[in-house]
């Protein structure tokens, strides 16, 4: 019993820092979010709920060299302050496109290419 405790421990310590969120601060998504929302749900085929989002913006390199955005399971969005101030739409699209059904965290899905994300 005395081992598995701190077998135990190591392996909650681990998870909670594989699925900690990354720095941000909510925002509002401007309106031109849910047009993107709509041609994302057109070119892939699939619906979602835009309403259930999150969305965050974070300070420019806080997500790491050179990553203008990520997405976690369960409707989070981060963006960098660059993206978010300059509405650059590939980012938020492609983001979007993660949280859609069948929008596969590893880009395996055809639907990449084809909605050009």
């Amino acid at each position: 019993m005395q081992r598995l405790i701190p077998a135990i421990a190591i392996a909650l310590v681990a998870c909670r820092e594989i699925t900690a969120p990354p720095i941000g601060t909510p925002i509002l998504p401007p309106s031109l979010y849910a047009a993107w929302w709509t041609e994302v749900e057109a070119c892939s085929g699939t619906q979602g709920q835009f309403e259930l989002v999150r969305w965050y913006e974070s300070p420019d390199g806080a997500l790491g060299p050179q990553i203008m955005g990520e997405w976690l399971p369960r409707h989070d969005v981060y963006l960098v302050t660059f993206v978010v101030s300059h509405q650059l739409d590939a980012t938020v699209k492609h983001k979007m496109l993660h949280d859609l059904p069948h929008g596969d965290s590893d880009h395996l899905s055809p639907t990449w290419t084809i909605c050009g994300l």
